[in-house]
């Protein structure tokens, strides 16, 4: 395998597939489902492995999901960064947001391609990334992993934050969740350089996106011992002033360093050393903590764009509240809930002062990942 490929250690079952008919039974289908030649249905799943149990009450998804799409090729831009400060760029405090907000977010997740052993030609999203998105206030719009530049853009321009999901797939150009990724960061930069404030969120697979992605450098990963382990995190003293960290209370954060409250799942990481030491990576995030792995080798696990509303974590947010798993380590205790909560909440207070949107009701409702039929599985 190549040595920039993340993986979970895991295994996958698919019991049988389930047809929802969308978010509203009005609603047209999404304009990338192209009858005859997409078949697009929904895993249950916890991170890669296929469980769990879907709950429909008014169209809602419970349980450990996934939704699946199906596809050809991606197309691929390069990645230009920006370097407009802060300021600049429209990122204030969370106290300084305008007093106008969309209260109807949309939240694009970009999906990966299914193993040929469960699926030919599909993809997915984990449902806990869907619940997490709803859990503050959102609504889900899949970026699919095979989708063109046209079709990006103009995904991109109807929803106000992206959140790229953890899972597996080898990260370098002429892969689709990267290639795909790209495309986005490279849009959202541009969005914030001419004041459209638009925030990112990247979890474990995306943590090591943005790492490749703005360094340059795709070896950059190195070798870590950090799978299916719940961690303390290691604040750094950026960490209490940050944006990333300005929903969690300071009891919270207390907790966090005393105990394992995130969930880490994940092969591939970058030592403190290698991160700061790299120019590219120093001058576009801080970092905010590390954690250590099973043999006590310390890892970036926190940071966040020094100039731009991009968060990135090596750690499973959205695990502690709605994978269920018995073979996984995921904290579910009161207070791991509220750090799956308190990061949900801090990307859609962003997401809210986006104000992009679709044109009508009709393809917002088109939009939503309620289009999508279910696979389910894991029985």
């Amino acid at each position: 395998e190549k040595r920039t490929r993340h993986r979970h250690i895991c295994h996958s079952t698919i019991a049988h597939r389930h047809r929802l008919d969308g978010f509203s039974r009005k609603a047209s289908p999404s304009p990338l489902i192209k009858r005859g030649r997409h078949e697009v249905v929904v895993a249950m799943m916890t991170s890669v492995l296929l469980i769990g149990l879907l709950v429909l009450s008014d169209l809602t998804i419970g349980g450990n999901a996934a939704r699946t799409f199906s596809g050809s090729s991606s197309n691929k831009i390069s990645l230009e960064r920006g370097s407009r400060r802060g300021d600049e760029a429209g990122i204030v405090p969370l106290a300084e947001a305008p007093k106008e907000l969309n209260n109807r977010p949309l939240v694009g997740i970009v999906s990966q391609a299914l193993p040929p052993s469960l699926a030919v030609n599909q993809s997915y999203i984990a449902a806990s990334y869907v619940k997490f998105v709803e859990m503050a206030g959102g609504r889900a719009v899949p970026f699919t992993h095979d989708m063109t530049e046209a079709q990006v853009v103009e995904r991109f321009n109807q929803v106000n934050a992206i959140l790229l999901p953890g899972g597996g797939a080898i990260m370098e150009p002429g892969h689709g969740y990267y290639d795909i990724s790209s495309m986005l960061l490279k849009l959202a930069i541009q969005a914030n350089d001419r004041g459209d404030f638009f925030p990112m969120l990247g979890t474990c697979l995306g943590f090591e996106f943005f790492t490749v992605a703005i360094s340059g450098n795709t070896s950059i990963l190195g070798n870590f011992d950090a799978g299916n382990i719940a961690s303390r995190l290691e604040f750094t003293p950026d960490a209490a002033g940050s944006r990333f960290f300005s929903t969690f209370s300071p009891e919270l954060m207390a907790r966090m360093a005393d105990a394992p409250l995130t969930m880490e799942n994940h092969q591939f990481a970058i030592s403190p050393r290698t991160f700061l030491g790299d120019p590219a990576l120093s001058r576009f995030f801080r970092v905010l903590s590390t954690s250590k792995d099973k043999q006590g080798v310390e890892y970036v696990s926190t940071v966040e764009a020094r100039e731009y509303p991009f968060l990135a974590t090596q750690w499973h947010a959205e695990k502690n509240a709605f994978e269920w798993a018995s073979y996984q380590a995921n904290p579910h205790s009161p207070e791991a809930v509220e750090v799956t909560f308190s990061l949900a909440r801090n990307l859609l207070n962003m997401a809210r002062r986006n104000f992009h949107k679709p044109v009508s009701i009709d393809a917002e409702l088109a939009l939503q990942i309620y289009n999508y039929p279910v696979l389910y599985s894991g029985r």
